[in-house]
């Protein structure tokens, strides 16, 4: 017990007669914990927003195109095309889907008279 007593007195001791590098040291130690804190703070912030934008975006949705491949051969739209029967059972198969919606899309240009709307 004497013991403890010493090393307590000791190191007090020590502290009282070294103020400035004792105040540097723990201005050290705080600047040191407020910036870990600040920055697991900041990253968990940062993975919820970003989750949150990933789920108002399409959280159980899918996005299906056709492409051209890269063959070097020019295939034509009539070949690339779904049909409504590709995608006949895929909510049975797929559960994490929860609904489908097929969607037409065709970049033409519409023209009344003298007018024109790409």
């Amino acid at each position: 017990m004497v013991l403890i007593y010493q090393s307590i007195f000791l190191a007090l001791g020590q502290v009282w007669a070294n103020k400035m590098r004792s105040l540097l040291t723990t201005l050290g130690i705080i600047i040191g914990v407020a910036s870990v804190t600040s920055v697991i703070a900041a990253l968990t912030g940062l993975k919820q927003h970003i989750l949150t934008q990933m789920e108002s975006f399409a959280p159980t949705g899918m996005f299906i195109m056709p492409r051209q491949p890269d063959d070097g051969h020019h295939h034509r739209w009539q070949e690339l095309r779904f049909h409504p029967r590709d995608f006949d059972g895929l909510l049975e198969h797929c559960p994490s889907v929860s609904g489908m919606c097929r969607v037409c899309e065709a970049f033409l240009t519409v023209s009344v008279g003298p007018h024109s709307k790409a």
